[in-house]
């Protein structure tokens, strides 16, 4: 995945793929309330083999992000 974004309603969050490390994500809150800043998460599996991050405590699973680079 190039590029991709995940909505929370108002707010939610950019991923993208880290340039340094293909196992990882790179993921930036999109909102009005927190510091905007990206972050680089592992990307884990589930025991069924869904792949997701989790930046915050939050799984958010990658075949559910809008991807933009189609």
């Amino acid at each position: 995945m190039a590029k991709g974004y995940y909505s929370l309603g108002l707010v939610g969050y950019e991923l993208w793929t880290d340039p340094n490390d293909c196992d990882r994500m790179m993921v930036l809150y999109v909102g009005t309330q927190r510091e905007q800043v990206a972050r680089s998460y592992k990307v884990q599996m589930t025991p069924k083999g869904r792949p997701y991050v989790r930046p915050h405590g939050r799984r958010i699973y990658l075949d559910l992000v809008l991807r933009t680079d189609i």
